[in-house]
C-alpha cells in the first residue's frame, strides 16, 4: 500500500489485494492497525489487482497515518489491514 502526493492531491494505492467480501466495506487511513483517528477514503469497490483512491481534503495530514484499513462499520470488523509504505 502506498500513499502518494501527486499535484497536491494525496492518493492511496492498494495493490495485491486479498479481501473477503463483506457488507458496506470502506477504505480508511488509520494511525494504527485498528481504527484510530481515521480518514474515510471511500467505498471499497473490489478485489482488483490495484485500486487508487483520492484521499479527501481535510484538516488532517494523510502523511501522518501509518495503516490502511478495509473496514465494515456495521459489524465493527476489519476485513483487511496493511501498513502504508
Amino acid at each position: 500500500m502506498e500513499l502518494l502526493l501527486e499535484q497536491g492531491v494525496y492518493k492511496l494505492r492498494l495493490s495485491n489485494l486479498d479481501v473477503s467480501n463483506g457488507p458496506a466495506l470502506r477504505v480508511y487511513l488509520s494511525r494504527g492497525p485498528s481504527p484510530q483517528d481515521i480518514i474515510n477514503v471511500g467505498v471499497f469497490t473490489s478485489n482488483q489487482s490495484q485500486l487508487v483512491y483520492n484521499v479527501p481534503s481535510s484538516d488532517k495530514d494523510p502523511s501522518s497515518y501509518s495503516h490502511e484499513l478495509i473496514y465494515c462499520q456495521a459489524f465493527s470488523s476489519t476485513f483487511g489491514v496493511a501498513p502504508i509504505n
